[in-house]
Parts: structure tokens; sequence; C-alpha cells
């Protein structure tokens, strides 16, 4: 027959509590602090977001804007990496070169974007952009030979032709993504411009609020840090107090005494009514503190659709460590709990 477990010394117990309440402390104090800046950081993703969406718009534009004649006799539904181009030789011949649209992103060390054009179902006035990278949300548009001229529209209004020419020529929503707001902060740099066909690259407040918008971080005591990471190492930091919370709760959880003269409000124990409301106090603050990682893991889903496929692979498997959190912590309180009603 097995032996019962032993009782951990007193000194055990009372190292085990003191443990649980620095590393519970901070574990409370980063989950407010995140709680609190969560909208600051979710601020800092959105100014991104709409820098790189402008971005985006017009580098396809300038790719794609002066080939409406391309465009309009391609036939086929094969991809376009290319249109032909003639290039004249040393014997006074020009013979055709078909180069890939390839640009360079000055906000990414110089990084190549090699884009090519998809056939849409049966549309034949539109086409969606494609590329490898999401350093720039080009496949998030579509150009359209509308109205005489080349357009660039956000792919979701490419999906018939009617839907098609009333984006171009009636709605106005030959634009970036989230174009009303952009505009709006465009307007407070000194931007003079109307409408997205006076977005220019060589434009000053255009080219400021794109790099502005790309290099926007977030500080955390003087040190800066991208928007993007900041939900991951918040996760992460709280996962790893989790663990160190493992320790405290293995010794507790086979204690059956309190420690002697410990003030620490979960594990105090008062007679009569105000027992009763001490009691109510300490359950209602043993509920905050395990819901708390998952309060913390609904505000950072509402940052999930700003982050890049970097930051959003690093973040999601982090996700864990906040469930992982809240289970240790429901562990941890259970055996405080049930340490206050023991009898000394």
């Amino acid at each position: 027959m097995d032996a019962a477990p032993r009782e951990p010394p007193k000194e055990l117990i009372a190292e085990a509590v003191k443990q649980l309440r620095n590393v519970l402390g901070l574990f409370v104090t980063t989950c407010l602090l995140w709680l609190v800046t969560a909208d600051a950081v979710l601020g800092s993703l959105q100014v991104r977001e709409r820098a790189k969406h402008v971005a985006a718009w017009l580098v396809v534009k300038n790719s794609f804007g002066q080939h409406l004649t391309e465009l309009t006799e391609h036939e086929g539904n094969e991809p376009i990496k290319c249109f032909d181009r003639l290039v004249p030789v040393q014997s006074g011949t020009e013979v055709p070169i078909c180069e890939p649209f390839s640009v360079s992103s000055p906000w990414h060390s110089e990084a190549l974007i090699t884009m090519e054009l998809l056939p849409i179902g049966e549309l034949r006035s539109a086409y969606r952009v494609a590329a490898a990278t999401d350093n720039l949300p080009v496949s998030h548009y579509a150009v359209a030979t509308v109205g005489g001229s080349v357009s660039v529209i956000p792919a979701k209004f490419a999906v018939g032709e009617r839907l098609l020419s009333n984006a171009v020529l009636r709605d106005g929503n030959a634009a970036p993504e989230y174009w009303p707001t952009t505009r709006t902060h465009l307007h407070a740099r000194g931007w003079k411009g109307q409408t997205s066909k006076d977005l220019q690259l060589n434009d000053p407040n255009v080219a400021s609020f794109i790099k502005d918008g790309f290099s926007a971080s977030y500080s955390v005591s003087g040190i800066p840090f991208s928007p993007g990471y900041f939900p991951s190492a918040v996760a992460g930091f709280l996962g790893i107090l989790s663990f160190l919370l493992l320790g405290p709760w293995h010794a507790l959880r086979r204690a059956t005494n309190r420690p002697e003269s410990d003030p620490w409000v979960l594990i105090t124990r008062a007679e009569g009514r105000s027992g009763l409301l001490m009691s109510l106090a300490q359950r209602t603050l043993v509920v905050f503190v395990i819901l708390l990682p998952l309060l913390v893991l609904g505000s950072q889903t509402r940052l999930a659709p700003y982050l890049s496929s970097l930051e959003y692979g690093i973040w999601l498997p982090l996700t864990l460590a906040l469930l992982f959190a809240s289970g240790v912590l429901a562990a941890a309180a259970q055996s405080l709990l049930r340490l206050r009603a023991a009898v000394q």
C-alpha cells in the first residue's frame, strides 16, 4: 500500500507562498499594463497598415498604369508575367524582351517584389495582382481597364463587370484600402490632393506618411518595440511567469497547514460576517486573476488582422501560453483556497 504524501516543511510552504505572491503580482501587473496599452499598440498597427496599402497601391499603379493597350489586347487565361518591349541591338534591329514586373521596396531594405497578373474568373477587364511576398499587400488589389484607362482597385470589388464598373466610375473606389481615413491623415500632414489620383510617391507628404507608418514603434521603458511583435512578447513573458508558478503550486498542493503570521489576503482568514465578506472578495479576486490571460488573448485577437505573416506565425503558437497560464492560475488558486481553509 502506497504511503500518503508527506507534508512539506513549514519553511518550504512559507517560501512557496512568498514566491507565488511575487510572481502573481508581476503577472497581474503585466496583464493590466497590456490591457491599458492595447489600444495604443492597435493604433500603431493601423497606421502601419494604412501606410503599407498606400505604398502597395502606388507600386501597382506605377507598374501597370501605362499598359492599357497591352492589358486590353491580352487574350487567354494565362497569368501575365511581363509585357514584351522592343530593345535595339547593335545590328540596328530590335528584339523583344519580356522582363518581369519587379520593383524594389525602399521600406524593406530594397527588397525586390516580383508581381504578376492573374485572370479573375470570367472578367475580361480586370486582373488580380499576385506576389510571393507580403512585404507590401499588392495582392489585395486588382488592375482594371474601365473607362479607357487603367485603374487600381481593392480586389474585393473585382467580382463582376457591373460591380467593377461602379467601383471605378461611380463610387470612387479606385483607391487604397482604408482610403477615407488615410486621406484625413494625409490632409493633416499638409497634403493638398483630393482624390487618390493625386497620390504620388514623390510627394513629400505622401512619402513621409509611408515612411513614418513603416517605422511606427511602441516604446516600453524608452525601448522601441515593433508593434507587430509586442503581442508575442507579452504572451511569451506571461507564459514564462506561468511556468515559474509550477514550483510553488507543486509545493502547496500537498500542504495542509497555513504559514504562520502570513498576512497575504488570499490565505488570510477571519471569523463572522467579516470572514464571509473576505471569502467573497478572495473568490472574486481569484476568478478575475484566472480570467486575465483570456482577456489578454481576447484583446490581442483584435490585432491579428494587422500582423504580417511572420508576426502572426510567431504570435499564434504563443496564444497557447496564455491558455496554459489560465490553467496554471486555476490550479494555483485552488491550492491557495484549500490552504486558506486548512486548520493550523
